[in-house]
Protein backbone atom coordinates (compact mmCIF):
# COMPACT_ATOMS: atom_id res chain seq x y z
CA UNK A 1 0.00 0.00 0.00
CA UNK A 2 1.46 3.39 -0.92
CA UNK A 3 1.22 6.14 1.67
CA UNK A 4 -0.15 9.53 0.67
CA UNK A 5 2.23 12.41 1.44
CA UNK A 6 0.00 13.87 4.17
CA UNK A 7 0.13 10.60 6.13
CA UNK A 8 2.97 9.01 8.06
CA UNK A 9 1.29 5.62 7.68
CA UNK A 10 -1.96 3.94 6.73
CA UNK A 11 -2.68 0.52 8.21
CA UNK A 12 -5.39 -1.55 9.88
CA UNK A 13 -5.63 -2.29 13.57
CA UNK A 14 -5.77 -5.80 15.00
CA UNK A 15 -9.54 -5.90 14.32
CA UNK A 16 -9.18 -4.71 10.73
CA UNK A 17 -10.29 -1.12 11.39
CA UNK A 18 -8.49 1.31 9.04
CA UNK A 19 -6.07 3.63 10.83
CA UNK A 20 -4.16 6.60 9.41
CA UNK A 21 -1.58 8.74 11.18
CA UNK A 22 -1.26 12.18 9.66
CA UNK A 23 2.02 14.07 9.57
CA UNK A 24 0.28 16.93 11.39
CA UNK A 25 -0.82 14.69 14.28
CA UNK A 26 2.56 12.95 14.56
CA UNK A 27 4.38 16.28 14.57
CA UNK A 28 1.99 17.75 17.14
CA UNK A 29 2.28 14.77 19.50
CA UNK A 30 5.88 13.60 19.03
CA UNK A 31 7.73 16.37 17.25
CA UNK A 32 8.13 19.10 19.80
CA UNK A 33 8.62 19.87 23.49
CA UNK A 34 5.31 21.62 24.09
CA UNK A 35 3.31 20.71 27.24
CA UNK A 36 1.05 17.72 26.64
CA UNK A 37 3.24 16.27 23.90
CA UNK A 38 5.52 13.25 23.92
CA UNK A 39 8.83 14.03 22.16
CA UNK A 40 10.32 10.92 23.82
CA UNK A 41 8.38 8.74 21.33
CA UNK A 42 9.76 10.49 18.24
CA UNK A 43 12.08 7.57 17.42
CA UNK A 44 9.32 4.99 18.04
CA UNK A 45 7.22 5.47 14.90
CA UNK A 46 7.64 1.85 13.72
CA UNK A 47 6.77 0.65 17.23
CA UNK A 48 3.62 2.79 17.24
CA UNK A 49 2.48 1.20 13.98
CA UNK A 50 3.33 -2.29 15.28
CA UNK A 51 1.32 -1.63 18.46
CA UNK A 52 -1.70 -0.69 16.38
CA UNK A 53 -1.40 -3.74 14.14
CA UNK A 54 -0.53 -6.25 16.86
CA UNK A 55 -0.96 -4.87 20.39
CA UNK A 56 -0.06 -6.68 23.56
CA UNK A 57 -2.86 -4.93 25.44
CA UNK A 58 -5.80 -2.70 24.50
CA UNK A 59 -7.78 -0.58 26.96
CA UNK A 60 -10.93 1.44 26.41
CA UNK A 61 -10.51 5.13 27.23
CA UNK A 62 -12.53 6.30 30.21
CA UNK A 63 -12.60 9.85 28.81
CA UNK A 64 -13.60 9.21 25.20
CA UNK A 65 -15.75 6.24 24.20
CA UNK A 66 -14.31 6.42 20.64
CA UNK A 67 -10.74 5.97 21.87
CA UNK A 68 -8.70 2.96 22.87
CA UNK A 69 -5.13 2.72 24.18
CA UNK A 70 -2.85 0.25 22.40
CA UNK A 71 0.23 -1.10 24.18
CA UNK A 72 3.05 -3.20 22.78
CA UNK A 73 4.92 -5.00 25.52
CA UNK A 74 8.71 -4.85 25.56
CA UNK A 75 8.87 -2.20 22.82
CA UNK A 76 11.13 0.15 24.79
CA UNK A 77 14.79 0.88 24.27
CA UNK A 78 17.41 2.74 26.27
CA UNK A 79 15.84 4.67 29.15
CA UNK A 80 12.42 3.21 28.22
CA UNK A 81 13.45 -0.47 28.24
Amino acid sequence: MSVRPEFVFETADYEGTPVVLSRTTWSAKAGNDEPGTHPEIHSYLEDVQAAIESPGLVFQSTRDERSRFFYRLRAGRGDFA
